[in-house]
């Protein structure tokens, strides 16, 4: 969303910047008040969107992964704790607005960025160390690798 501020320059929202730096394919279509339903892991939740459930894959990030799929007892490890950040972020029943994507996800999740009150979830996850990018192609991060 593009503004004039008071001296006449036009500026963006940061997410409408960032979108533009990172040259994202498109732009969120709507947001979407949701209520938390259940948690799955860090980055996947499952919403009532409309009256119905919906699973929710947060778009352009990547959370360490749980259990079996899990490469190495420090993924396993980062994935708990990004399982327990979602728990304590988004707790079941609570209130959440979705920036949902036109397009889904391989696994036909829909893609949404996550907005808890003024909060971005992603960002949250990012700043507790918990989430790193990923724009869904291509290798995903190394969870494994570092101290």
């Amino acid at each position: 969303m593009l503004v004039r501020n008071d001296v006449g320059r036009v500026v963006g929202t940061w997410r409408s910047v960032v979108v533009g730096l990172l040259g994202l394919w498109t732009l969120p279509a709507n947001a979407e008040p949701g209520r938390i339903h259940r948690i799955i892991d860090g980055d996947t939740v499952e919403v009532v969107l409309n009256g119905r459930v919906a699973q929710i894959r947060l778009n352009h990030i990547d959370t360490p992964e749980t259990g079996h799929r899990a490469l190495c007892d420090r993924e396993r490890q980062l994935g708990e704790q990004a399982t327990a950040a979602a728990r304590e972020l988004l707790p079941i029943g609570s209130m959440v607005e979705l920036t949902l994507w036109p397009e889904k996800d391989r696994h036909s999740r829909l893609l949404a960025n996550i907005t808890i009150g003024t909060r971005d979830y992603g960002g949250e996850l990012r700043r507790r160390g918990l989430a790193l990018p990923y724009r869904g192609r291509g290798p995903k991060p190394d969870w494994c690798a570092g101290g």
